[in-house]
Formats: structure tokens, sequence, C-alpha cells
């Protein structure tokens, strides 16, 4: 696998800032989006609508 230096460390802080900031201010709401959003990821995976 080819690594790019510097990207993956960067974006990773970006999605974890961004993820602290939407639970801060609505971690009910965030979790259950969460929970959507995985499972619609595990049925396109099975090939599920």
């Amino acid at each position: 696998m080819k690594q790019v230096p510097g990207r993956p460390p960067v974006i990773l802080s970006a999605g974890l800032v961004g993820y602290s900031l939407i639970m801060r201010f609505d971690e009910t709401g965030t979790l259950a989006q969460l929970h959507t959003l995985r499972s619609s990821v595990r049925r396109a995976s099975r090939g599920l609508p």
C-alpha cells in the first residue's frame, strides 16, 4: 500500500474535531445518526437496499 505522507493524520484530526463538536452539542442525535449510517453501510455491503 502506497502511503501519502502527512495527509492521513490531517484527515483523521479533522474528522475527530468535527465528531467532538457534534457530540458536544447533540450526543443523543449524533449517536442515533451514527447508528443509522452504520446500518446503511452494512446493508449496502451485503447488497441489500
